[in-house]
């Protein structure tokens, strides 16, 4: 059985709902989806300003939130080694949220 969630709306213009839609649809995972589903999760993304050497997700810990990267430059990490780097129209973070499991990487 599954439980449908109402989720916040949180207002974005055009151009963020087409970039968010396409890095989407670009994710090996979510790319998958169906397009209500997409409309659904485009909606209640909010925008959350990351300040340089913040540490967005942390390896092990619970996610409940997946997050695509519009500017800058993120390290990703396991277990003290260097994995990736992530640029603008990445998604990330969407395995803890998708599976229910802990984060597999910082």
């Amino acid at each position: 059985e599954i439980a449908r969630v109402d989720l916040p709306l949180v207002a974005k213009d055009e151009a963020q709902k087409k970039f968010i839609r396409q890095a989407i649809a670009q994710n090996p995972l979510l790319g998958k989806l169906e397009r209500q589903q997409v409309k659904e999760l485009v909606q209640c993304m909010a925008l959350r300003r990351i300040e340089a050497g913040e540490c967005v997700i942390k390896e092990g810990s619970e996610g409940e939130e997946l997050f695509v990267t519009i500017s800058g430059t993120l390290e990703v990490s396991r277990d003290g080694q260097h994995v990736r780097t992530l640029t603008a129209g990445h998604v990330f973070g969407e395995l803890a949220l998708l599976y229910g499991c802990m984060r597999t990487a910082t």
